[in-house]
């Protein structure tokens, strides 16, 4: 019976991952951290049973105490509800390895989206989707392997998933193949840059006046309130349209704010008599958000300053 090469302090994960997949964000893109909240393993001997125990997973074959032969997969689901309608610009989901049967084997062990599943066993094993095959050049015997799962976390937060479900196992005929087996630590980290658009904008003002107002200026403030899930600032635009010439916009840009839109008309930008429909839009950097619904104001000048526009 071959011997696992076993490695102490698991638990070091937290350090070492978060430094090792760390790349600059840009924008609006801000780091974050998804880890599993759900894992277990399968087992051949054990067909019908989902196994939670233990204090790791056994991935491909592996030897009991008696000797007999064991061939596992390892399953972890992330919860991904908080990146709904964000984009992935990078995410490397990092994995802990506790023991190698051999470290004279090369490290081949492949990490697979699955169907979700909440309680997988050996014969009801979810169907495998993506494949993501490790490619760095870790030389240690046991280390902290990582896949690049951006374009697949993409996918699933575009379907409007709320979770994902990953598989451990080793390939083909090396499942069997006890030389290769490995056992990896109950949680993964997914270390990621991630961004989501500003909210639309509502609630527009001009010179504090509501949408649909009568108001007697020809210059002042448009403001626009606005929130970003990710709690960046942002800045944006106003377009605004003489309802008369509606294919003559001007577009204002907005100050830079983390509260709202606000931009400032110049002087003779209004006339007596127009009535105006003004749009907006927040831009963080990375995204935009969507245009919000149009607001008319109408401007007079001289009394009477009330009234329906």
């Amino acid at each position: 019976m071959r011997r696992f090469t076993s490695v102490l302090g698991a638990a070091l994960i937290a350090c070492a991952v978060v430094t090792a997949v760390a790349e600059p964000a840009q924008a609006g893109q801000h780091h974050a951290i998804a880890v599993s909240s759900a894992r277990s393993y399968t087992d051949v001997r054990e067909p019908l049973r989902n196994i939670t125990t233990g204090n790791d997973m056994p991935v491909g074959a592996w030897h009991d105490d008696l000797g007999r032969l064991h061939v596992s997969k390892a399953y972890y689901t992330v919860d991904l509800a908080q990146f709904r309608g964000a984009h992935v610009f990078s995410a490397r989901a990092v994995f802990t390895e506790t023991a190698a049967h051999d470290c004279a084997e090369p490290r081949s062990t492949e990490l697979w989206l699955t169907d979700d599943a909440d309680r997988p066993t050996y014969l009801r094993a979810p169907r495998e989707l993506t494949r993501h095959v490790w490619t760095g050049t870790n030389t240690q015997c046991v280390g902290y392997p990582s896949f690049d799962v951006a374009a697949t976390l993409n996918q699933v937060i575009a379907e409007g998933r709320d979770k994902a479900t990953f598989a451990l196992r080793m390939p083909g005929a090396r499942q069997w193949d006890v030389a290769h087996g490995r056992r990896f630590a109950k949680t993964v980290t997914i270390s990621m840059y991630v961004n989501t658009p500003p909210a639309t904008p509502k609630d527009i003002t001009l010179q504090h006046a509501p949408c649909d107002s009568v108001v007697p200026v020809h210059s002042g403030w448009l403001r626009a309130q606005v929130t970003d899930p990710d709690g960046e600032t942002f800045d944006g635009r106003f377009v605004v349209r003489d309802v008369a010439r509606p294919d003559e916009a001007r577009e204002f840009r907005s100050v830079e704010t983390a509260s709202g839109l606000m931009a400032d008309l110049p002087e003779g930008t209004l006339a007596d008599g127009h009535t105006y429909e003004v749009t907006a839009q927040a831009d963080d950097g990375d995204a935009v958000s969507p245009m919000s619904e149009p607001c008319r104001f109408t401007v007079r000048l001289h009394p009477p300053f009330t009234g329906s526009p």
